[in-house]
């Protein structure tokens, strides 16, 4: 699990407890910028954004399309799941027009949970969207 997706799996309290416990490579870089990045990362991420990430993750690991092949697969196997789980995405229709109008930050809460899973899906799902306008 990437630090990414355990980071979402926490909630309230216990979240902003581990934001400051956990060490980065990146903490003595980031002590010298001229903003505070801990207030840039919750203006980011706030309560709603992570829990609406959350609803992704908790409906896309229920479903076996998204789960981890057991097997390698071959690139026209690769591109057919992409495709199948594209459609789905589509058929989930987690982020719509009216969402993205109330809240621009879930737009980019959508890319970044679908990039971790598959990148394929998400670039098929752009190009449907891009060509369906």
């Amino acid at each position: 699990m990437s630090q990414f997706s355990r980071h979402l799996l926490i909630r309230g309290e216990e979240r902003a407890n581990a934001r400051e416990m956990a060490a980065n490579p990146l903490d003595a870089w980031r002590g010298k910028s001229t903003f505070e990045v801990r207030a840039l990362k919750d203006y980011m991420y706030t309560e709603e954004v992570v829990e609406y990430t959350e609803g992704i993750w908790r409906t896309l690991s229920k479903d076996p399309l998204f789960a981890i092949p057991k097997k390698d697969l071959t690139l026209d196997e690769e591109r057919e799941l992409s495709f199948k789980r594209s459609k789905r995405l589509m058929e989930y229709s987690f982020l719509t027009d009216e969402m993205t109008f109330e809240n621009p930050r879930k737009k980019n809460a959508y890319v970044s949970a679908l990039l971790i899973l598959d990148l394929g899906a998400i670039i098929s799902l752009q190009l449907s969207a891009e060509v369906s306008d």
